[in-house]
């Protein structure tokens, strides 16, 4: 049977990407001692062996040349949350130049984003300039899975440069932003890494998601889940994470005017067991009558909702998408409740990539906003099945869910 399970009271408090599930904010000062922003720029230029002579340092970080394009690498000064001692770790690559601003370019940007794999777009209106961005934080918990994926992120990250740099400039004008090694000139021989689409992603694209069913089914049933409410789809799994309110779309479709009964001081739904399991039940009837899995009823519910009163963002995770480069992987995609017209959703899309690149957010930048097919706006994240590992998803959706949390606080502001 399909999982279909309601988020408890209470949850809004922790943050899952600094502490997991059990933590609070307790104000006290940082539990660890390390440097681990400044370990890891290190660890990621021994690993990617960096060649002294293509690079130079900076503190705290390093620039370096795989080929024509330069890529920077650095941690900021660390932060206490949570106890801990937290380090936003960043990493940019030049793409193009003399870009020029119209809203055919950010169209056009918008639906290369679609295709976002662990980096975002970056573009400059003012200087014309182009450029691929991530950014993790990372503290002594989650150094050890998340150097391994940030070090997938950066030779990936360089590589899509240099096809961006030789492939863009046909479709959004400029040229490639090419520089010189201040010391030794240009680089004529790419580095290995310029090479690892083909070489290492690729080749382990070609077989089965190592995301596989049974860890999405163990991720729908773990403990305190960011979510209010999810069910399991064809192909793979679909959640409600609170946006506005801690309220679902299936809760808001199904108990109509009797919604407020269910209701606690907090807006949030409080249904006993039993008044769950009835629910569950005329929703997985109903999906059954459809043809389709309770999680694609359950998108079709909330998406009917969109256009006013929906309280909620959409988490969508495959891992029976292909990515049309790099093949299988796991594919994660959080929608917004929002329908603007189509140039203010471009605007926002953009602002979006834009400020969470600039901006302390706390949840990792591993991939770009968009608009979807009906222009809402939605930030989409692909793991090649290369740079996967068991057990990733959940600390991957555990961001997604603090990404809703900062959008929010972020849009209430603007």
């Amino acid at each position: 049977m399909d999982f279909f399970r309601r988020r408890s009271p209470g949850r809004g408090q922790q943050d899952p990407s600094l502490g997991g599930p059990g933590a609070q904010p307790d104000g006290s000062a940082a539990s660890h001692g390390k440097d681990v922003g400044a370990e890891t720029v290190d660890w990621l230029f021994r690993t990617l062996k960096v060649d002294a002579e293509w690079s130079t340092g900076q503190p705290r970080g390093f620039t370096w040349w795989g080929h024509r394009l330069a890529q920077r690498v650095s941690a900021e000064p660390g932060r206490s949350s949570y106890g801990h001692e937290v380090f936003r770790v960043s990493v940019e690559s030049d793409v193009l130049q003399g870009v020029r601003g119209n809203e055919k370019t950010l169209q056009l940007l918008m639906l290369l984003n679609r295709g976002a794999t662990l980096s975002a777009p970056r573009w400059n209106t003012e200087t014309g300039r182009l450029s691929l961005f991530c950014s993790v934080y990372v503290h002594a918990e989650n150094a050890a899975w998340l150097r391994r994926l940030l070090g997938f992120a950066v030779g990936l990250q360089a590589a899509e440069a240099e096809i961006g740099g030789a492939t863009l400039p046909d479709m959004i004008g400029g040229e490639a932003d090419a520089t010189a090694h201040p010391a030794n000139g240009f680089r004529r021989v790419p580095d290995d890494w310029i090479n690892v689409i083909e070489d290492v992603f690729l080749p382990v694209g070609q077989k089965a998601s190592p995301c596989t069913d049974k860890e999405i089914a163990e991720t729908a049933l773990m403990p305190e889940p960011p979510w209010i409410l999810a069910s399991r789809a064809t192909h793979g799994l679909t959640a409600e994470l609170p946006l506005t309110d801690g309220v679902s779309a299936i809760a808001r479709a199904y108990l109509g005017d009797n919604l407020p009964e269910y209701l606690d001081k907090d807006g949030n739904l409080t249904l006993s067991e039993d008044e769950g399991q009835v629910l569950m039940g005329r929703v997985e009837a109903d999906a059954v009558r459809a043809g389709v899995s309770t999680g694609e009823w359950q998108a079709r519910i909330w998406g009917g909702q969109t256009k006013g009163g929906c309280g909620t963002a959409l988490l969508v995770v495959s891992n029976e998408e292909r990515h049309p480069r790099l093949g299988t992987g796991v594919l994660l995609r959080c929608v917004l409740p929002l329908a603007p017209d189509p140039q203010r959703g471009l605007a926002l899309a953009h602002h979006l990539n834009e400020a969470e690149a600039r901006e302390w957010t706390a949840c990792h930048l591993l991939g770009a906003w968009c608009l979807d097919e009906v222009g809402r706006p939605n930030f989409v994240t692909f793991v090649p099945a290369a740079a996967y590992a068991p057990g990733l998803l959940q600390n991957l959706i555990w961001s997604v869910a603090l990404r809703t949390r900062w959008t929010r606080q972020h849009l209430d502001t603007r």
